[in-house]
């Protein structure tokens, strides 16, 4: 017999092995399983030990840490000094450790921490290299926003009644009477029937618990405002948004918008929790001729804290539609795995916490691709690219005069 197709490929290419030689593989009981899990009595006990705590060191001093489930039992704790993120962190000081699942306990170490958490997943407890002890208690937060019910005049696209809003064959609602979107690569998903220009959206995602996984592969979706550009969908609980050698991770997280601008914090709440994100979104201008005036603004908000704050956006995400003046969808992204959505609602018009739009240059320039270097047509140099990307496309750059973010397209550069 064949395993289910939710073991991991390691477990499910042995089974077949032992399968062809008339064996069984017996897997031992209490043995932390990595498999993806839709629901929390699906995900064992690493499922049980994975989450928040939260807590005082000494009794005094507030703390909050993440433990992050990373397959057969094994974890990564992440402390707060202060509280959790939105909760009393200030953004530095994270203190990161390992664990190992044996004998009923997670054991971690790091950092100068040490802690030990119980199969039934209800309280940390350790110390510091100072000797300190700690006793956090596992919390389960909740979005300030989660179950907001549309308002009047609102345009409802999903509220568990069908998915009659979005274009056929795109969507699905399961007996849970949640939202997925169809698809297994970045252009594919949900597209909604309706086109929009200037609107406020809000909505609920669900990640799914899939602790053998890493990066993008771990609840992969993304929410495209006018199909253009996309907010990043993942489950990035307890992931590292600080710069590091791979400067474009922290803009391929959740909270993204992809490649262009990382989060200002990292708000993931655990997988299998419900989330929320709310977008404030203003459409790029352009005049008569086609020329954009001004760029479109993004504000979105992840369960209930600030993350991108009036960004202007210099051009369409990687996988989005190419910026125009026409009205444009919203479209869920797919890509196989299974993020769910539900509360989903539109309305449409200027938000009330739109920034005045910052103004936009356009200069005739070039690309030099060897020595990937930016300059203007008469040969003046506006300075180094930071991140090589294709020719035509989105640039982080540094010179003499300063640096900044720029689009560069059949040879026009747009700068702010």
């Amino acid at each position: 017999m064949f395993p289910p197709a939710t073991w991991p490929r390691p477990i499910a290419v042995l089974s077949r092995v032992f399968a062809r030689q008339g064996l069984a593989l017996i897997l031992l009981a209490g043995t932390a399983m990595a498999q993806t899990a839709l629901e929390p009595d699906q995900g064992g006990v690493d499922f049980k030990i994975q989450g928040e705590y939260s807590g005082k060191v000494e009794t005094v001093t507030p703390m909050g840490a993440q433990v992050i489930a990373q397959g057969s039992g094994q974890f990564k704790a992440v402390f707060f000094p202060g509280g959790l993120p939105g909760q009393g962190w200030n953004g530095t000081g994270r203190i990161e450790a390992t664990g190992t699942l044996q004998n009923g306990v997670a054991t971690f170490s790091g950092g100068g921490y040490s802690a030990t958490i119980g199969e039934d997943g209800t309280l940390l407890n350790g110390k510091t290299d100072k000797a300190e002890l700690f006793s956090f208690n596992k919390i389960m937060r909740a979005s300030p926003t989660e179950g907001a019910p549309a308002p009047a005049g609102a345009i409802v696209l999903f509220d568990g009644a069908g998915v009659s809003a979005w274009k056929d064959g795109t969507a699905t609602m399961d007996a849970r009477k949640l939202f997925k979107p169809e698809g297994a690569t970045a252009t594919d998903g949900a597209v909604s029937k309706q086109a929009f220009q200037d609107f406020t959206l809000h909505l609920e995602f669900r990640e799914p618990f899939m602790p053998a996984e890493r990066g993008t592969k771990r609840g992969n979706s993304g929410i495209y405002l006018q199909g253009r550009y996309e907010l990043q969908v993942l489950d990035s609980f307890g992931s590292n948004l600080a710069t590091g050698a791979d400067t474009m991770a922290p803009k391929r997280e959740c909270g993204a918008i992809w490649e262009h601008f990382g989060p200002a914090l990292n708000m993931s709440f655990p997988p299998l929790s419900w989330q929320t994100y709310d977008i404030a979104f203003t459409a790029a201008r352009f005049d008569a001729s086609g020329m954009r005036t001004s760029p479109a603004i993004v504000t979105a908000r992840w369960n209930g804290q600030t993350i991108q704050d009036a960004r202007g956006m210099l051009n369409h995400t990687l996988a989005g539609d190419l910026e125009g003046a026409a009205a444009g969808p919203l479209r869920f992204q797919g890509y196989g795995d299974p993020v769910y959505y539900r509360n989903i609602w539109v309305t449409e018009g200027a938000s009330s916490v739109r920034p005045p739009v910052r103004s936009l240059r356009q200069r005739q320039g070039r690309l030099d691709a060897q020595s990937v270097r930016l300059a203007t047509m008469d040969g003046r140099k506006l300075g180094t690219v930071k991140e090589s990307r294709p020719a035509c496309g989105h640039y982080l750059y540094s010179g003499p005069q300063g640096g900044g973010e720029i689009t560069y397209s059949r040879g026009a550069i747009h700068e702010f």
